[in-house]
Formats: structure tokens, C-alpha cells, sequence
């Protein structure tokens, strides 16, 4: 369980921004807080999820598992959420949502992964270029044309 909810929020947040990474080195993010603190900042904003599509803890979410986005920057993502608690400093978690290359690259491999057997997978990949070069075109697709209109999502 990760917690979500801050016991407290500052009447004016004053934030710094960490990686994961920066986050998951204990001997950083104990540097981290004590500027921090020195500084007269409250508050913190931590890639959860960066403009890379990479997770910055363990997902136990099945498809962050399938397409291999967890990068355990953080091993331990609740206890340092707990640490910065302790010092009195709001947590902000940043999750990019509109750019995600792993995900963009791997959700039509799981699509079709889950569908054709193991031993047609590079024949399946194979077609689905073809059909996104020739039927499924970017710019006038031939969406009159296409056998897979009735389950398609764009309709053009």
C-alpha cells in the first residue's frame, strides 16, 4: 500500500523536485531534506512516473509488470514517503501522463501477445506493419477498406 494522503498541507507550498534516483540514494535524500529544511522550503515533488514512462518504485499493477516500467529507482517508496512525512515536508507526486514511450511501444505486443500463440508472434508483428503501411495509414487511412472497421476505435 502507498499512501496518498498527507496528514498536513502548507498554507503556501514552497517545493524543490527530485528524481527517483535522487529519491532512492538514501545518502542524497538525506541531504535533500536538510537543505530543505535550511532553506525554508515544505514541500517536495517526486517523479513517480517520469516523461521516460519509467516508474520510479515496484508496480504491482499487471501492465507497469508487462511492459517492464518499474525501474526501483525507490526500493522502498512508502518508508521514504514516511521519512519526508517526518520532516515535516509535503509530498507531491509527479506522474507524466501524455508522453510514455514504454508504454507507446509495448501496449499493441501485449494486445496481440494475449490473443496468437507463442509460435506465430513474429509472423503476427509482421502483418501489423504491413497492415498499419498499407490500410492504416497516418495520414488518409483506407478505413472504407479495412476488414477491422467495425472494431476499431478511430473510424475514420
Amino acid at each position: 500500500d502507498i499512501p496518498v494522503m498527507n496528514e498536513f498541507v502548507p498554507d503556501n507550498v514552497r517545493a524543490v523536485y527530485a528524481t527517483g534516483w535522487v529519491m532512492g540514494t538514501p545518502s542524497i535524500r538525506k541531504n535533500m531534506i536538510d537543505k530543505i529544511k535550511e532553506n525554508g522550503f515544505n514541500a517536495i515533488v517526486i517523479d513517480i512516473k517520469d516523461e521516460a514512462g519509467q516508474l520510479s518504485y515496484t508496480s504491482e499493477v499487471q501492465t507497469a509488470i508487462d511492459i517492464k516500467a518499474s525501474r526501483k529507482m525507490i526500493s522502498n517508496i512508502k518508508s521514504v514517503i514516511e521519512e519526508l512525512k517526518e520532516n515535516e515536508i509535503y509530498v507531491i507526486g509527479r506522474i507524466v501522463t501524455f508522453k510514455d514511450p514504454i508504454y507507446a511501444s509495448n501496449i499493441s505486443e501485449i494486445a496481440y501477445k494475449k490473443y496468437i500463440p507463442k509460435e506465430e508472434w513474429t509472423l503476427a508483428h509482421h502483418l501489423f506493419l504491413l497492415f498499419g503501411r498499407y490500410f492504416c495509414k497516418a495520414l488518409h487511412p483506407l478505413c472504407d477498406n479495412c476488414k477491422l472497421k467495425n472494431y476499431c476505435k478511430y473510424k475514420g
